[in-house]
């Protein structure tokens, strides 16, 4: 289990960062099929579309801030 753990680790440690960058479109394409509008609508569309999907974009930050702060805590305690 160590030697599986070792090896992913980064993969994961990498994805888990990297989602700060593609979580914005996954966010927006969710978004839009939520709401049923086609993504190229956003552009021509409502900005109340647009903010809405930045606000969800700024929890996610703030949600991902957190749980990224208590997982590097409970990782440093069952490392020693």
């Amino acid at each position: 289990m160590n030697l599986i753990w070792a090896l992913f680790r980064p993969i994961l440690t990498s994805l888990w960062n990297l989602s700060v960058l593609y979580g914005f479109w996954v966010i927006a394409w969710v978004y839009s099929a939520f709401i049923q509008t086609p993504m190229y609508q956003f552009d021509e569309g409502v900005n109340a579309h647009k903010f809405a999907i930045v606000v969800l974009y700024i929890l996610y930050i703030c949600l991902w801030k957190w749980l990224n702060c208590n997982a590097l805590r409970l990782y440093h305690t069952h490392r020693t």
